[in-house]
């Protein structure tokens, strides 16, 4: 079996950055658009406590 792991270039790159520092300053605009987005991804239960996988 042959795995072909490709590096992405200069500009996938800046994308994604881009795109990953957009979404982190939407997130911190207020604690109810962190909250919702550790929610909506699992990272807590509705309670506001970390979920088993992280440590709740």
């Amino acid at each position: 079996m042959t795995v072909v792991v490709s590096s992405p270039s200069e500009k996938e790159i800046r994308r994604e950055t881009k795109a990953l520092k957009t979404a982190g300053k939407k997130l911190v605009v207020s604690k109810k658009a962190a909250r919702a987005y550790l929610l909506e991804n699992g990272f807590i239960r509705k309670d506001g406590k970390l979920t088993k996988k992280y440590g709740g």
